[in-house]
């Protein structure tokens, strides 16, 4: 997940997911930030539910490497499909903790509010 521009020392913004799906629980999903070199100024929070956001926050923040895996919750279900999408990113953190303000564009994409590229 990419934000269109570097975030400042001061700026923070929340992307929610939803995981949704068949017989899907939180305990049936696994999530982490990928070791590497993005996820500077990035937390993984609420990580034990189906509505965990990923925090962009402070100087040099922009890119998150986000990796999931399926547990095994030893419930034995005959079907079970998982969704993951981006949640509302019309929530405050875009709008209040970003220099302009943040909006989603391009497939979702975040960028600073008035970057008409």
């Amino acid at each position: 997940m990419t934000l269109g521009r570097v975030l400042t020392a001061s700026e923070r913004v929340d992307v929610p997911l939803v995981l949704s799906g068949t017989n899907v629980t939180a305990s049936d999903v696994l999530l982490a930030l990928t070791t590497g070199e993005a996820n500077v100024g990035v937390e993984l929070l609420e990580v034990s539910s189906l509505s965990p956001v990923v925090r962009f926050h402070g100087a040099g923040a922009q890119v998150a490497a986000v990796s999931l895996w399926a547990s095994n919750d030893a419930v034995d279900e005959d079907a079970e499909t998982l969704t993951v999408a981006l949640g509302d990113l019309s929530a405050e953190s875009l709008g209040t903790h970003v220099a302009g303000g943040a909006a989603a564009r391009r497939g979702r994409e975040l960028v600073r509010r008035g970057d008409h590229r």
